[in-house]
C-alpha cells in the first residue's frame, strides 16, 4: 500500500504544480502576470523550480505514512514542505519579483532556512536505513572508554561518542546526530564564504556543492566518522579569517571563533595541522600587523589548547600515532593505485564539481583574486602533499586530501554563474 501511496502522491504533485502556478501566475503574482511566450517559459521554470520541491514533498509525506499510516497528516505535512519552496524560488525566478529590500531581504532569510532545514531533514530520514560502516562501529566500540587521544585519530569524535554512551544512548544511529547538525554547519560555513568573496547566490550553490557530494554527504556530515568534524572546523576557520584579512575585523569575537574552531580542528584530524600553517603564511602575506595585535595571541593561545591532548597522549604512549602514520607511508610508486586515486576524489566530489573546480583555477589564472588566493593557499598544501603520498604509497587512501578540495568549493561555485544568464534566458 505504501507503493501506491507514493504513486498517487507524485501524480497529484504534478497536478498540482501545474494547477499553482496558473492561479499563482493570475492572483498571486498579477502585477507580474506572465503573457505569451513567456507564459509557457514561465512554466518551464516553474516546473524546473519545484522539481527539488516534489522531491521533498514525495520523502516527507512517504517517510511519516511509513511511520503512522496516517495518509492525511502525512500528505498535509508533505505539501507545506513543497509549498515553501515553490514559493521562495518561484518568486524570485519565475516571476521575478522586485521585493522591498527588508521583504526582500526577509525571503532569502526565509529560503536559507528551509534549504538547510531540508539538508538536516534527508539526513535524518536516512539515519536509520543506512547500515553502519566499519569505521562507524569500531568508533562506537572504542569510544565506551575515555582517552585523551587515539593511536589513529586525535580524540574529538570520539569523545562525542564517549557521551552518548554515557548518556546509555540505545540506538547505535542517533550516535550520528552530531555529525550531521556539524555537517549542515559546513555548508553553512561554505555559503557565508561564498556571499562574502562572490554573491550570496554563490554562496547557495556552494553549500548545495557540499550537500551532493558523495564524500561530503556521507563522510563529511552523516557517519560517525572524523571528517565531518574537521570539515565543520576548518570551514569556520576560514570564514572568520577571511573576514579578519579582508574584512579587517578585529573584533575579540572573531578572533574566539577563529581560536575555538582551529583548536576543535586539531582535536579532529592530523590533516589540520597542514592548514593552520597556510593560515600563519596568509596572516604573514596579507595581514603582518596582526602580531602587533594582542587577539592575534590570545587565538593563538585558544588554539593551541586542541593541540594538548594529542602531544600529552603521544608523549605517556611513545608517540604511537607518528608510528602508526609512518607505517603508511611505503613509497612503492603504483601507476594503478595513483591513478585509481585521483579518479576516486573526483567520484567523492562528483565528477562536475570537480570540472568546476578546474575551470575556477584556470579563471583564477587570469583574475587573481586575493581572496581566491587565499582559498588556494589553504587549501594546497593538503592537496598536493596527500596526492603525493596517493602516489608514493599504496597504503594511502584518496579520501585524506578532501578537505582541501571543500575549500575551493566557492570557487566552483562562482563558475555556475557563468552559465547563469544563458539559462535563464532561455528558461524564463
Amino acid at each position: 500500500f505504501a507503493n501506491g501511496f507514493s504513486t498517487s502522491q507524485t501524480v497529484g504533485i504534478l497536478a498540482a504544480m501545474t494547477s499553482n502556478y496558473f492561479l499563482n501566475n493570475y492572483i498571486t503574482f498579477q502585477e507580474h502576470r506572465l503573457k505569451s511566450i513567456d507564459l509557457l517559459r514561465g512554466l518551464l521554470s516553474f516546473y524546473l523550480i519545484c522539481s527539488l520541491g516534489a522531491f521533498a514533498n514525495i520523502a516527507v509525506s512517504t517517510y511519516l505514512f511509513s511511520l503512522s499510516s496516517n495518509w492525511l497528516v502525512s500528505s498535509f505535512v508533505g505539501a507545506i514542505f513543497g509549498a515553501v519552496w515553490n514559493f521562495t524560488l518561484s518568486s524570485n525566478f519565475t516571476w521575478k519579483s522586485k521585493w522591498k529590500m527588508s521583504d526582500h531581504s526577509y525571503d532569502r532569510n526565509h529560503y536559507l532556512v528551509f534549504l538547510f532545514a531540508i539538508f538536516i531533514f534527508i539526513k535524518f530520514a536516512l539515519i536509520k536505513h543506512v547500515p553502519l560502516i566499519n569505521d562507524e562501529s569500531y568508533t562506537l566500540t572504542i569510544s565506551r572508554y575515555f582517552s585523551l587521544s587515539y593511536f589513529d585519530h586525535p580524540p574529538l569524535m570520539t569523545w562525542i561518542s564517549y557521551l552518548f554512551h554515557l548518556f546509555e544512548t540505545q540506538s547505535a544511529h542517533s550516535f550520528r546526530a552530531p555529525h550531521i547538525i556539524f555537517g549542515t554547519l559546513t555548508s553553512y560555513f561554505l555559503y557565508k564564504i561564498g556571499c562574502f568573496i562572490y554573491s550570496r547566490q554563490t554562496g547557495v550553490f556552494a553549500a548545495i556543492l557540499y550537500f551532493i557530494s558523495p564524500f561530503f554527504f556521507f563522510s563529511g556530515g552523516f557517519f560517525v566518522v572524523p571528517d565531518g568534524l574537521l570539515n565543520f572546523s576548518v570551514a569556520g576557520a576560514t570564514y572568520f579569517a577571511i573576514k579578519i584579512i579582508f574584512g579587517n575585523e578585529n573584533k575579540t569575537y572573531f578572533w574566539l571563533a577563529l581560536g575555538l574552531l582551529l583548536a576543535l580542528a586539531f582535536l579532529s584530524k592530523y590533516q589540520s595541522y597542514f592548514f593552520a600553517l597556510a593560515l600563519f603564511v596568509a596572516f604573514l602575506i596579507w595581514k603582518r600587523e596582526v602580531f602587533l595585535n594582542p587577539n592575534f595571541y590570545f587565538s593563538f593561545i585558544i588554539s593551541v589548547c586542541g593541540l594538548l591532548p594529542v602531544i600529552i597522549w603521544n608523549i605517556e604512549n611513545n608517540f604511537d600515532s607518528l608510528s602508526f602514520h609512518q607505517t603508511r607511508s611505503s613509497f612503492t610508486f603504483d601507476i594503478f593505485h595513483a591513478v585509481n586515486s585521483i579518479l576516486l576524489q573526483s567520484m567523492f566530489l562528483l565528477p562536475t564539481t570537480t570540472i568546476l573546480i578546474c575551470i575556477s583555477l584556470v579563471n583564477y589564472i587570469q583574475s587573481k583574486k586575493r581572496e581566491e588566493s587565499f582559498l588556494i593557499l589553504l587549501s594546497f598544501p593538503t592537496i598536493l602533499i596527500f596526492n603525493f603520498f596517493m602516489m608514493a604509497s599504496e597504503n594511502s587512501f584518496a579520501h585524506w586530501s578532501m578537505m582541501g578540495w571543500m575549500l575551493l568549493i566557492p570557487m566552483a561555485s562562482n563558475n555556475i554563474n557563468l552559465f547563469k544568464s544563458s539559462l535563464k534566458k532561455f528558461l524564463l
